[in-house]
């Protein structure tokens, strides 16, 4: 995973909030980072847009746990992310290096790397949720247990990411 500069990122105190609008604020988080992770996957490099996308996702689990009010554990949310997204990486990283193949691999990999991106972002983002939402901590985090909620979670992106381009796009300001 890229290195980190922890004082990049403070994380601000939220003031008290109902479970409902702590809710509200976590899909916000992950929807918003959802979207920035399916441009992540148009990056053209295939190392780069990897990066970027651990990257993008260490910060929306820092955020969640800001939103949660739990205390955020740098080496211990890299790791969830490692194994995590981990699984998919293979994937990822083949369909990036078919993006270098002339003609057909640039249009390919333009298709299915943001799919892959922001597919692994709502996944990783959703069953952190839920698992804040239980009571969770970072600290008893098992991302090994998180594996087949993760993979249902992906499959389920598949449907769900299509209406958030769309809404993304509308957002968008007019050049």
């Amino acid at each position: 995973m890229s290195e980190v500069k922890e004082e990049a990122v403070e994380l601000v105190p939220v003031p008290e909030m109902t479970p409902e609008q702590k809710h509200g604020a976590g899909e916000e988080i992950v929807r918003s980072h959802v979207v920035w992770s399916l441009g992540a996957g148009l990056l053209p490099m295939p190392m780069v847009n990897f990066a970027a996308l651990s990257t993008l996702q260490y910060y929306m689990l820092k955020k969640l746990c800001g939103v949660y009010g739990v205390k955020p554990d740098a080496a211990k949310l890299k790791h969830i992310v490692a194994v995590l997204v981990g699984g998919i990486a293979p994937g990822f990283l083949a369909q990036s290096v078919f993006g270098l193949v002339p003609f057909v691999g640039p249009a390919m990999s333009m298709s299915t790397l943001p799919l892959l991106s922001g597919g692994s972002t709502y996944a990783l983002g959703r069953i952190f949720v839920s698992h804040l939402e239980a009571g969770g901590t970072v600290l008893d985090c098992n991302p090994a247990d998180m594996k087949q909620a993760f993979a249902k979670k992906f499959e389920e992106a598949r449907q769900i990411i299509p209406g958030l381009k769309k809404s993304a796009a509308k957002k968008a300001p007019a050049a």
